[in-house]
């Protein structure tokens, strides 16, 4: 086996592959600049991760969404049968994250 720690730092986010950082890999989703991000039901934000998307990233270890950039994130729809942790992170001064139930 293998095992990654694979980081995309980018302004906009659409997964049309597959991300697998193995069974023990993490990943971080880290938004660049002052946006909102939408994980789920997607608003029409530019940095949103759909259902699909989500269930198309393997990682055993961490999967970490959000950076100190992130203004918000919703948290919307989602469904998901990850079993590995997952981390939702605001940090950006006056930022929240809303969460909607399923």
């Amino acid at each position: 086996g293998y095992t990654a720690q694979l980081t995309i730092k980018s302004m906009a986010l659409g997964l049309a592959g597959t991300i697998d950082a193995g069974a023990e890999g993490s990943v971080t989703l880290f938004p660049t600049s002052n946006v909102r991000v939408a994980i789920g039901d997607t608003e029409n934000l530019r940095y949103t991760l759909s259902q699909p998307e989500l269930e198309r990233i393997k990682a055993g270890g961490m999967l970490e969404i959000g950076s100190n950039q992130a203004r918000s994130i919703i948290i919307s729809g989602i469904n998901s049968t990850r079993t590995g942790a997952t981390k939702i992170v605001a940090s950006k001064a006056g930022a929240y994250v809303r969460i909607h139930k399923a």
